[in-house]
């Protein structure tokens, strides 16, 4: 398939490290995104073995990022947004904490 445009996210912890099988929500609405709130969620997703989330060929538009999972017992989170264009790729880092 042809590749217009995506974002590629790498979720990493405070030290730099890959975060694998971590769950990103990706959401169209920054007050759905600061509330977390599940039922406007756009994209719900996990990390691969490398950190990596990838989206492809998907609207034009700012996409408010979500990484937020447990480490250890403990709930760690990050948020980024993403200015996606028509054309292109956008790749991006969510630190988490």
């Amino acid at each position: 398939p042809n590749i217009t445009n995506g974002m590629i996210l790498s979720v990493k912890d405070s030290l730099g490290g890959n975060l694998t099988n971590f769950t990103i929500k990706i959401y169209l609405s920054e007050i759905a995104a600061i509330n977390d709130d599940t039922t406007h969620v756009f994209r719900k997703s996990r990390t691969n073995a490398n950190g990596i989330y990838k989206l492809y060929n998907v609207p034009s538009n700012t996409y408010y990022i979500l990484a937020k999972d447990k480490l250890a017992g403990k709930t760690i989170a990050g948020k980024a947004t993403i200015n996606l264009p028509l054309k292109g790729i956008v790749k991006n880092s969510v630190v988490v904490e």
